[in-house]
């Protein structure tokens, strides 16, 4: 069954739950932390406490919360143009990102979630770059929770 997953799971998630994470500190305490069978929303959560139970932490790792990347340029190669964001995606700094949106200073996209960034950008008609990180970041996350629900969805049937 683990194989299956990891092949459906972006590279970053295999390559957590293919390190050692007896050995990493850190894994352990999120897995400890943000881990809470009561968080997740689950009809029956009895049943769901004895599932995650019998998990190894490998397999945890699949239902860790997700958040965006630290950082996300605008085109690899251009490191000056990029937003820092917060575990949920809202901008908490911009930096040089006025040089890309006409009429819109770093200080207008600080508190917006990265979504609402690219609806902006797209809305000033400004092509974004296919090697952009803006999207594949909001792709990433979105494509993580999906599978942890849809994991969910099958673990309840």
């Amino acid at each position: 069954m683990s194989d299956v997953i990891n092949k459906l799971v972006p590279m970053s998630c295999q390559e957590l739950s293919k390190s050692n994470i007896q050995k990493n500190q850190h894994i352990k305490e999120m897995l400890n932390s943000s881990l809470k069978v009561d968080s997740l929303k689950i009809a029956n959560s009895d049943e769901m406490k004895a599932l995650f139970d019998i998990l190894t932490d490998e397999e945890k790792v699949y239902f860790l919360n997700r958040s965006y990347k630290d950082v996300v340029y605008w085109r690899r190669g251009f490191c000056s143009v990029h937003l820092h964001l917060s575990k949920n995606g809202t901008v908490e700094m911009s930096e040089c990102m006025d040089t890309v949106i006409p009429g819109i200073s770093n200080e207008d996209l600080e508190g917006k979630n990265i979504k609402e960034v690219v609806k902006i950008i797209k809305e000033k008609g400004i092509i974004i770059p296919k090697d952009s990180e803006l999207t594949k970041a909001i792709q990433d996350y979105n494509n993580l929770n999906y599978q942890k629900e849809e994991i969910l969805n099958c673990a309840m049937y």
